[in-house]
């Protein structure tokens, strides 16, 4: 092998141990999404599309923030940076875990108000996840999907993505108590969340309960049982409709940026350094 040959090779064989750990990040986070991480989706769909964002990264990032290294020290250094891709893809995988709670606070509202209308038995299976999901949250989750992509909530995650290669450079993230409570305070946005989007439809439930508590104590012979299921379910069927344009509001400045969506991910990424 002449030295030009050699020359060329070592470059290539630096650049792939500075490029893997990004492509390890990015693959996470597309494993871990909603979207991509689809059981009748193909996964070399996801392999290629983080092999494509591996080269925009790349070629957007500072040297000192993607260090390359020495041509006599890559055969060392290909071991740790093969370490240092297990740990990105799990930087990946957790950026995009945070990011699909944005998804599940709709999908829990839209469980939160079953439960008074009295449909908490009633589900469809989805054929995509497989196993069966409530009827409220899996039409929240579809709407929310339009939102999601209408609103250019995918390119606010790839800006917040890129974003954190500044904020969390590839292999200098430290699991710490940071963590714990950064992923404390995901769980718990998401749980508000659910309930400000279900407020609206419990609330009006609560008044018809209310309407029907009189109704009964003023008129004995009322049949409460009778008229009171179908009355909520109406009721709660009216309320969600005439709640949908707000919710769309509130579900769409999450996903463009303006609302506590992104600002969760990068919180959480910069809290996996303790900062």
């Amino acid at each position: 092998m002449n030295e030009t040959t050699m020359t060329i090779t070592m470059w290539w064989m630096q650049q792939f141990s500075a490029a893997l750990p990004v492509f390890g990040r990015n693959l996470g986070l597309l494993v871990a999404v909603p979207f991509f991480s689809q059981r009748g989706l193909p996964p070399q769909v996801a392999v290629g599309l983080a092999l494509f964002l591996t080269i925009l990264v790349v070629s957007a990032m500072t040297p000192q923030l993607l260090p390359v290294p020495a041509g006599d020290e890559v055969m060392i250094d290909f071991l740790r940076v093969a370490a240092i891709f297990a740990g990105e893809l799990l930087i990946g995988l957790a950026i995009g875990f945070v990011a699909r709670l944005a998804f599940a606070a709709v999908q829990l509202a839209g469980q939160v108000l079953e439960l008074p209308m009295g449909l908490a038995l009633a589900g469809v299976l989805d054929p995509v996840q497989g196993y069966q999901i409530p009827l409220f949250g899996h039409f929240y989750y579809l709407l929310a999907a339009q939102v999601f992509f209408l609103s250019n909530g995918h390119l606010y995650l790839l800006q917040a993505l890129l974003d954190s290669f500044y904020l969390v450079p590839p292999g200098t993230a430290a699991i710490g108590e940071a963590l714990g409570q950064t992923v404390i305070k995901a769980f718990g946005w998401m749980f508000v969340t659910g309930v400000k989007i279900a407020l609206p439809v419990v609330m009006a439930i609560l008044i018809t309960d209310l309407a029907l508590g009189v109704a009964m104590r003023v008129v004995p012979q009322f049949n409460i049982f009778m008229v009171g299921f179908t009355l909520k379910i109406a009721v709660g069927f009216l309320a969600a409709a005439l709640s949908i344009a707000a919710m769309v509001s509130y579900v769409s400045d999450i996903f463009s940026g303006r609302g506590d969506y992104i600002r969760q991910i990068l919180e959480f990424i910069a809290g996996w350094q303790g900062r």
